[in-house]
């Protein structure tokens, strides 16, 4: 299991117990933020790093639903206003820094203030659409293909100005594989191939059915090397049906 190192359940406490409006939180790779069945008193705001959401509602399916994930600018454990539970357990996938807000003040904050209250609502609204949207599109590729766009799509989530040009060292990591697997709708045995394929390639490194480091520079010279050969293929069948 991963460690909950930094976290206290789901409230970041000073020495004497009193909570701090907007303090900062410090996540490692596999720190659990807050766990599905806590009671829910913070929301948080991302400023860096790469955040994974599970949801207990879908954990038996194998559905993009069931996994998201959120970068750098995005509002991660709002409140469900139907329950006073979390309904997904989130962890840190890279190094990740936060701002914790007190669920009741940002409740107060949008009755006084209006264009708050469609602010978060749009903010919330557009990020879980463009996540399902994510998901089943990479659901349209072959297994390889799909888990480096699936990888590829992460690592810009995390690092949004990275390049294949980027010699950066690997990255610390920390996604379950079939979790990984689960949002990409992909049984273990493609899994294993394809991941012990890029294992060679140094593109991952895994660990106890984990993926613990990825090398942003060869997954995207990966990812920009099958764009190339699929942009090729499309022109040869151009050519052959013209």
């Amino acid at each position: 299991m991963y460690s909950a190192r930094g976290t206290r359940g789901d409230l970041p406490h000073q020495a004497d117990g009193r909570v701090t409006l907007g303090i900062r939180q410090e996540l490692a790779p596999g720190d659990l933020l807050f766990a599905a069945g806590a009671r829910a008193t913070y929301t948080y705001f991302i400023e860096h790093g790469l955040l994974q959401s599970v949801s207990t509602l879908n954990d038996r399916r194998v559905s993009p639903s069931a996994v998201s994930y959120f970068g750098p600018g995005k509002l991660v454990g709002l409140l469900d206003p139907l329950s006073q539970q979390r309904l997904d357990s989130v962890r840190a996938v890279v190094p990740t820094r936060l701002l914790a807000f007190s669920l009741q003040d940002m409740q107060a904050l949008k009755g006084e203030c209006p264009a708050m209250q469609g602010l978060v609502s749009r903010s919330v609204s557009s990020t879980l659409k463009h996540e399902w949207r994510t998901a089943y599109r990479l659901r349209d590729l072959p297994p390889y293909t799909r888990i480096v766009a699936g990888l590829t799509h992460l690592i810009k989530l995390a690092r949004p100005d990275s390049s294949p040009d980027d010699t950066e060292a690997s990255l610390a990591w920390a996604v379950e594989e079939d979790v990984f697997g689960q949002w990409l709708g992909l049984d273990a045995d493609d899994m294993e191939a394809c991941l012990a394929q890029l294992a060679r390639y140094g593109a991952v490194h895994r660990h106890h059915c984990r993926l613990v480091a990825v090398n942003p520079h060869v997954v995207l010279t990966v990812s920009a090397a099958l764009r190339e050969h699929r942009v090729r293929q499309a022109c040869q069948r151009l050519a052959e049906a013209a």
